[in-house]
Order: C-alpha cells, then sequence, then structure tokens
C-alpha cells in the first residue's frame, strides 16, 4: 500500500455555504440588502472530515467533485482545514451541494436555508479504490451517493472496520441497505 491510511475516510456530501445576514426576513417581492455575507464550507460528511481533522487524526474526503470553480473551492477549502483530499474522484459532471443560509439577529434568531442538490454528487458507485476503503480505521458516509456508500459499507464491514452515518432524510430510497 503506497498510502497512508486514514483514521476517517468519508465518502458523500460537501456543500458550500453562503451565510446572508438580514436585519429581518424580506418581505415576497421586495429587494434588501444583506448586512454580511460570509462562505465556508459545509455538508455532512465534509464537516465531520474537518472536525476529525483539528482533532490531530488523519481525515480523506472521497466524494465526487466536478472541476469547476464551486469544486475547487470545495476541494481548496478542505485542504485547508487539513483534509487530505488525493482520493477526491473527478467528473466534470459532478458539483458541490450550495446552499444560501439567511440569517436574522436576536430576538427572532431564525434561519432559512435554500439549496441545490446537482445530479452528481457525493459517493461514486464504484471509486475508492477497495484498498483504501478497508485500510481506513472507520468510514463516514451521509445521504449523498448511497449506491457507493453501500458497496464501501459492505468492504468496510467485512474487515472489521467501523461505519458512521450520517442521515438526515430516513425516507432515502435503499437506506435500510
Amino acid at each position: 500500500m503506497s498510502f497512508l491510511p486514514p483514521d476517517v475516510l468519508g465518502l458523500g456530501s460537501a456543500t458550500i455555504d453562503d451565510i446572508l445576514y438580514i436585519d429581518h426576513f424580506p418581505q415576497v417581492d421586495t429587494k434588501q440588502q444583506a448586512q454580511r455575507v460570509e462562505r465556508f464550507g459545509g455538508g455532512l460528511t465534509a464537516t465531520a472530515l474537518v472536525a476529525v481533522a483539528r482533532l490531530g487524526k488523519r481525515a480523506v474526503f472521497a466524494g465526487q467533485m466536478g472541476r469547476d470553480d464551486a469544486s475547487r473551492w470545495v476541494v481548496d477549502d478542505l485542504a485547508r482545514d487539513g483534509v487530505d483530499v488525493s482520493a477526491v474522484v473527478y467528473d466534470d459532471a459532478a458539483r458541490p451541494i450550495q446552499a444560501w443560509i439567511m440569517v436574522e439577529p436576536p430576538p427572532r434568531s431564525t434561519r432559512t436555508i435554500l439549496y441545490t442538490v446537482p445530479d452528481i454528487h457525493g459517493a461514486h458507485p464504484s471509486l475508492p479504490a477497495a484498498d483504501l476503503i478497508c485500510s481506513a480505521r472507520c468510514l463516514m458516509v451521509d445521504d449523498f451517493g448511497l449506491t457507493g456508500h453501500i458497496r464501501a459499507a459492505r468492504l468496510a464491514r467485512a474487515v472489521g472496520i467501523p461505519v458512521v452515518g450520517d442521515f438526515e432524510r430516513l425516507q432515502t430510497p435503499g437506506l435500510s441497505d
């Protein structure tokens, strides 16, 4: 094996979260200035991997990304946070999830999330390679790329590697597998 085994191998979602700080929620058919906008990386798997890296462990992201600006931003952001991105699966049609989050200050302290989910995102159905999966100390999966997650989870479980899942939608078809 020519790679350093990961403490946590993550397949699944990565998101660009654009946070729009607003004075109050806008009324329909109006225009309103945001007080400020901040961009953060997010997504179930990507966020968990950043936490792992910040705790000093080896986190590897092997989800799908494209070669577009948004995908490059996500990959660079994960790398800045110490996540190994050498196993990212590139597909020109893949994209990260994009979210716009409107945050209203106290006393209401509300937030509203708008998001897009591209056609190709999350885990690849047949990648990463089995030797990478079977070398990890833990496999992290989420809702996105379920076919690839099932494949990876079966490989991991066959060699005694724990699988951690973060699922937002329990009614996702195939989730019981």
